[in-house]
């Protein structure tokens, strides 16, 4: 479920208005540091996971074609 939390929080950052990790660990049960933790690996290896439309799709600045 941390990984599902993770992955949530990510997707929620390209929104215009994200919600805090506060409010999705409060909503989740996670602890907020526990889903940035998996965030930021999520984060470091997101241009090897995602496609490059994906990223762009989803705002993220390693996204090159």
């Amino acid at each position: 479920i941390t990984i599902a939390a993770s992955v949530l929080y990510y997707i929620l950052q390209s929104i215009k208005s994200p919600p805090s990790v506060d409010f999705v660990s409060d909503k989740i049960g996670i602890s907020s540091g526990t889903i940035l933790k998996c965030y930021k690996n999520i984060v470091e290896y997101e241009d090897r996971i995602l496609t490059p439309i994906l990223l762009r799709k989803l705002g993220r600045k390693k996204a090159t074609i």
